[in-house]
């Protein structure tokens, strides 16, 4: 139990770390992208307030230096109209191209250039991302249409390394603190081993005290019968004694099961005819409560278990089929092979309208609010037993209801 909370710390301390990793991951990319996008239309906008030249280009000032000054988030001096790899096209009013000026990218024909634009004209936007460019569609001089397209290459290299830098630090800060989380996880889980243990202590201190009253009660029973004959006052008692040994038993299995799921003593045995021999301890059972008990069991199955325990396995799910049958209904118990995995099986109708709590049900005490419910007595303990018990082996179990029919699978 000690080992399995530490792991369940472990995974989850890891798992939040992960998730949080994740969400740093998706909104470094988020706010680096808005950043450098603000940036690169601070930029379109500011050439396009001056007609798509930096103004100490401009044909009317020449190569005059231009005093720097912030704008958009962005500082816009002579050295970023060096820096800036972009070129603009501007049309007329019947969209044909009047001029393509590419001075700041070198690489660009004006043919290229014109091929850009063409593509990025067709779409209809203002504004957005064509290829490796980031343009803008704005008005030039006089009845011009500009649009003004920035090389975004360089924009997205940082994105993208400064989205690799922080997953790396993300990672190494998970590698570091698996450790640390490993380390700091036996201190985290003691208080709750030690109630675990405290409480398993116990039960079983009082379930082995509470066998003792109960059997002299049931021998007190046995003479006062012996010497005054049966009556129904001895029977009530005789039976209310066999019911808190049943409950005693199943506490005690509990606790043992429920704590150490992973130690119990496995050997390989005919399972088929276990399943067989528990069935059938029930036939007399169930032809008593006027119902019918089928089981199809495929020979020669065999399993590597717990042989005592799978036989209460069983025992607990046939005898639960009979109790909530309904009246005059059929119980088909089956045990069979699916691949490499065991499979045991109950079917059984139930009232109509009756519904089942398929998730709960194996709650330890827990127990439907119906009268069929309370007629049948018990404490609702003992498909946590079952439950106890195929966790043990490393199986599954699981109860689904389709209309008025219940059915209980285990796959060991």
């Amino acid at each position: 139990m000690t080992g399995k909370l530490k792991r369940r710390f472990v995974v989850t301390v890891m798992l939040s770390e992960f998730i949080v990793l994740l969400f740093m991951i998706f909104m470094t990319r988020q706010v680096s992208g808005f950043v450098f996008r603000n940036e690169v239309d601070s930029l379109l906008d500011y050439l396009a307030a001056n007609d798509g030249y930096f103004p100490h280009r401009t044909r009317e000032e020449g190569a005059s230096s231009l005093d720097g000054f912030f704008r958009g988030g962005i500082r816009v001096d002579t050295d970023t109209a060096i820096k800036t790899r972009y070129f603009f096209v501007r049309s007329d009013a019947d969209g044909s191209v009047t001029e393509i000026n590419t001075d700041n990218l070198a690489g660009l024909t004006a043919a290229g250039a014109e091929s850009v634009w063409k593509q990025a004209y067709s779409l209809g936007k203002t504004k957005g991302f064509w290829g490796s460019y980031r343009y803008l569609k704005a008005a030039g001089s006089g009845d011009s249409t500009l649009m003004i397209f920035v090389d975004y290459t360089q924009n997205r290299q940082a994105e993208h390394d400064l989205l690799l830098a922080g997953a790396s630090v993300g990672v190494l800060c998970i590698v570091i603190s698996l450790p640390i989380a490993v380390i700091l996880s036996k201190r985290a889980v003691k208080p709750t081993v030690e109630a675990i243990e405290k409480q398993k202590q116990f039960i079983s201190d009082a379930g082995h005290e509470i066998k003792t009253p109960l059997a002299i009660i049931s021998a007190n029973a046995e003479v006062i019968e012996a010497e005054n004959g049966p009556s129904e006052w001895i029977e009530s008692i005789k039976h209310q004694v066999s019911r808190l040994t049943a409950l005693t038993s199943n506490l005690l299995t509990l606790s043992k099961l429920g704590e150490d799921a992973l130690r119990v003593e496995k050997t390989e045995f005919d399972l088929s005819e276990t399943a067989r021999e528990a069935v059938a301890s029930f036939d007399a059972v169930a032809m008593t409560a006027g119902k019918t008990l089928t089981a199809e069991i495929t020979p020669g199955v065999r399993y590597n278990g717990d042989p005592g325990s799978i036989r209460e396995l069983i025992s607990v799910l046939t005898d639960n089929a009979i109790k909530y049958c309904a009246d005059g209904g059929e119980i088909r118990v089956r045990l069979f092979k699916k691949g490499k995995n065991t499979v045991f099986e109950t079917v059984n109708p139930v009232d109509a309208g009756v519904k089942v709590d398929t998730v709960r049900i194996f709650d330890r005490f827990y127990r439907e609010d119906s009268s069929r419910a309370r007629a049948t007595g018990g404490y609702g303990i003992g498909l946590s037993v079952a439950s106890a018990t195929v966790e043990a082996h490393r199986g599954t179990i699981k109860a689904e209801q389709k209309g008025d029919t219940v059915t209980f699978t285990v796959i060991l």
